[in-house]
């Protein structure tokens, strides 16, 4: 696609609960995310448009992110807190064996809480290849702990 009314077109016929995979390319980049069609229309700041698309990937994760914001508490079903950030989308090509997966919400990096996306990244960023971490997240309303290795 070359523009956003290619964008919106392709979107037109899709229902809620579809699963669209986009391949995003930023110079010489490329990723792929899969990701839900959601039933609402998410905030123009929220969405992983063009801008906010490369800021919200976390390779090392493999997953592309958002700050989770007050109001998401009542828009994501059973979210418990507001705070933490929340999982968009998985990148399909990534290498990464973080089983994080679309609506998680991530809230702490080895016992530190993760207040916001900015922090989520220095704390994985910070981690050696090889090093241990356990994510503490939120799916579907229950807590879990995910034991990840940095690559």
């Amino acid at each position: 696609m070359f523009n956003s009314a290619q964008f919106v077109a392709a979107f037109y016929n899709k229902r809620a609960g579809d699963h669209v995979r986009l391949e995003l390319l930023r110079g010489s980049r490329r990723w792929v995310v899969e990701m839900p069609v959601l039933d609402h229309e998410v905030e123009s700041e929220r969405s992983p448009g063009a801008r906010h698309a490369e800021y919200g990937l976390l390779t090392r994760l493999g997953v592309m992110c958002v700050p989770l914001k007050p109001h998401d508490q009542a828009s994501v079903s059973g979210l418990r807190s507001n705070s933490g950030v929340l999982v968009v989308a998985k990148l399909a090509a990534s290498g990464s064996r973080a089983h994080l997966i679309a609506g998680d919400v991530v809230r702490s990096v080895n016992g530190v809480p993760v207040l916001s996306l900015d922090l989520l990244r220095s704390m994985i960023d910070k981690l050696e290849p090889g090093e241990a971490a356990v994510l503490q997240i939120e799916r579907r309303g229950q807590f879990k702990y995910i034991a990840i290795e940095i690559n």
